[in-house]
């Protein structure tokens, strides 16, 4: 713990869990890291005042009781002996060289990045795609580390780095993680899990943790459940889609994906419109909804996990969340236009999504009902989402059309 963190982090093993938790002098709680067998299998958010000792075996009860626990990851998990798909890891950065430092130099300490299993490396390689630069930094900080590949992508926007990064690819699968995340130390191990049990996946997506709670925003977003946070292993079918469209928001997100090559081939790539600088959300689940809707299975694995910095500050979580709105209705509105066959679930998935945040809105404003988040930051959710509805995407489609000619025709010309 840092000293100005306002919740703590901890590990604890299931196997050898303590009898209590202290939470630090000066923290107002604790992050819990639940793991087993060295695999990560909950995450436990304890609200408390410095100095508090915490039964340690009763929060895990109650964890494995409300979710926040997957007990059933715990059961039968083989040893991690290594062994997984054919992987190289692609890392997507635009002006963050100190995120990007620390990831990099995480990763080379990885002893899964650096094992080799028959005279082969476990992760192929490790690609840096620099969108968009404004200065060589991103450059600078790559070349401290010989054995990473530095690409650039000038046409801004993540998913032109994704498709990038997939373009350079030779390995089978493309693993993406986010500049501002960490992998867990058992990352790979956990993508062999779900690979070894569903190899047939179109892709894999993890659990994300929080790397630190050092302000009360990173906290506020973690209460409201972070980034689809759950410990539910979920191998989704093409079937699954046409009864309800909910399954989407459990299936993880882009900060910690991975695809595979021959499905990004056959989808015509990410969709450039989305993750943009006009939408810069939903590109993540478009792609994870058009693999599924080609009758790939899709699986989210929690004991596949990264620690993700999340934002610091409550101005820009609200941002965050005005994005997210704008993401999903914008993916809502292509998919209501494009896929004529899932239409009509879209329309009311979208229906229920617009009245379900109005309600929470209503309620926590009478203070009829408590909520774990403030109601601003869903007001802010329902203003990007409105946006979304007013023709976003199309607009987006336009930029991304002319951002694809502009690049043409200097190619032509140089």
């Amino acid at each position: 713990m840092n000293d100005q963190d306002y919740y703590a982090i901890v590990e604890v093993q299931l196997e050898a869990l303590p009898e209590v938790l202290v939470v630090p002098q000066g923290a107002h709680g604790l992050g819990v890291v639940v793991r087993s067998r060295g695999l990560p299998v909950g995450f436990l958010l304890i609200g408390a005042s410095s100095g508090t000792h915490l039964d340690a075996r009763r929060a895990v009860r109650e964890g494995i009781a409300n979710g926040a626990v997957g007990w059933q990851l715990a059961e039968g998990i083989p040893v991690p002996q290594g062994g997984g798909p054919d992987v190289e890891i692609a890392i997507c950065t635009r002006n963050r060289p100190q995120h990007l430092s620390r990831l990099l130099e995480n990763l080379s300490a990885q002893a899964w990045v650096r094992k080799e299993e028959k005279g082969a490396p476990l992760v192929r390689g490790i690609t840096v795609v620099d969108n968009a630069p404004p200065d060589d930094r991103a450059y600078q900080v790559v070349r401290k580390f010989p054995s990473v590949t530095y690409v650039r992508e000038p046409k801004q926007g993540l998913n032109f780095a994704r498709n990038r990064a997939v373009e350079v690819a030779e390995a089978e699968f493309v693993a993406f993680i986010d500049d501002d995340a960490i992998p867990d130390k058992a990352w790979y191990y956990g993508l062999g899990l779900a690979w070894s049990e569903c190899k047939d996946a179109a892709g894999y997506t993890g659990v994300i943790l929080p790397y630190r709670l050092s302000a009360p925003a990173q906290v506020l977003f973690e209460g409201a459940g972070g980034m689809s946070r759950h410990f539910r292993r979920i191998c989704a079918k093409a079937s699954e889609l046409t009864r309800s469209l909910a399954v989407l928001q459990y299936l993880g997100a882009g900060a910690n994906m991975v695809i595979r090559r021959s499905v990004w081939r056959e989808l015509g790539g990410f969709d450039p419109a989305l993750d943009s600088p006009s939408i810069p959300g939903g590109g993540d689940h478009d792609f994870i909804y058009r693999a599924l809707r080609k009758g790939y299975p899709w699986v989210y694995e929690p004991r596949m996990a990264v620690y993700h910095e999340h934002r610091l500050d409550e101005r820009s979580l609200r941002r965050q969340m005005y994005f997210w709105g704008l993401g999903y209705t914008a993916l809502a509105t292509k998919s209501i236009v494009l896929d004529g066959a899932m239409r009509w679930l879209w329309a009311r998935q979208l229906a229920m999504y617009l009245m379900r945040r109005v309600a929470w809105i209503a309620l926590a404003t009478l203070g009829l009902r408590k909520f774990p988040w403030k109601p601003g930051l869903t007001v802010q959710e329902l203003r990007g989402a409105v946006e979304g509805l007013c023709g976003a995407y199309w607009r987006a489609c336009r930029s991304a059309r002319q951002v694809l000619e502009h690049s043409l025709m200097s190619s032509v010309a140089h």
